[in-house]
């Protein structure tokens, strides 16, 4: 399901004088404001004292604090609900039981996301399309089918169109999301492959974890891997940091 964050705006017209504040509409928001930040008092509480310590060897006494608990304050008090926007089915058959979503990712400008999981299938959908459209059956605009259940699918934060899966077989399939080709077929892990990483740095380096205890470290112009780092352990999770091209992370 695609959901929306319902966060309050003000009418237009909007000045902020005593006689716009004693409308009914800002004394519901305002109520409404409070009893989230009772909810939330002890969190934003700690916020509040963790940000006061980082700056206290700060002889320096500057605006910034009090824009960054500001930030906070507004973060803890601005939503107030969420409604779903769209429903999708991921299976094709509604008969068929098993049909979990293992993974969901949008592309690099958020115009498109797909959806995979055990039925073997990538699905990329339109996200515009989807939640402006008053149908409730969607129709993806490209699928693409594997041999195994997919475990995990990243999306390139360069190339558009590139796509890279993994699945129980530990295969690593990168494919061309719009026209559904496959551009790269890995096959070196030994057991199930539980997760694929692209790294935003570097848009030829991409890495996935297996339950055959390594993390393997691909390009996307060469056919075998570049890298094995041995973890000891199944790997279920891996990830690239967002900024920087040497630096990864994995769970066991």
């Amino acid at each position: 399901s695609i959901i929306d964050s319902t966060e309050y705006s003000q009418p237009p017209g909007f000045s902020g004088s005593s006689q716009t504040k004693k409308q009914p509409w800002y004394n519901s928001t305002l109520a409404s404001r409070r009893k989230r930040l009772t909810a939330h008092f002890e969190d934003l509480e700690q916020c509040y004292f963790s940000t006061r310590m980082s700056r206290i060897s700060d002889d320096s006494r500057t605006a910034s604090q009090l824009d960054e608990f500001q930030e906070c304050l507004s973060k803890f008090t601005r939503y107030n609900s969420v409604r779903p926007l769209a429903t999708l089915s991921y299976a094709s058959d509604l008969y068929n039981g098993s049909s979990i979503v293992s993974s969901i990712e949008f592309d690099r400008d958020c115009d498109y996301f797909a959806i995979a999981g055990v039925t073997k299938k990538i699905k990329v959908y339109e996200y515009g399309t989807v939640i402006q459209d008053a149908v409730d059956i969607h129709y993806p605009e490209n699928e693409m089918t594997c041999n195994s259940k997919i475990s995990c699918i990243s999306w390139s934060s360069y190339h558009k169109n590139l796509l890279a899966s993994s699945d129980y077989e530990g295969t690593v399939i990168l494919w061309d999301g719009f026209t559904g080709q496959r551009s790269k077929v890995y096959q070196e892990h030994e057991k199930r492959c539980w997760s694929v990483d692209f790294n935003l740095m570097d848009p030829k380096l991409l890495a996935s974890g297996s339950d055959d205890a390594k993390v393997k470290l691909w390009s996307t112009n060469l056919d075998n891997s570049v890298a094995s780092i041995e973890a000891k352990a199944n790997v279920c999770c891996v990830k690239f940091s967002p900024s920087s091209r040497y630096h990864l992370a994995f769970g066991c």
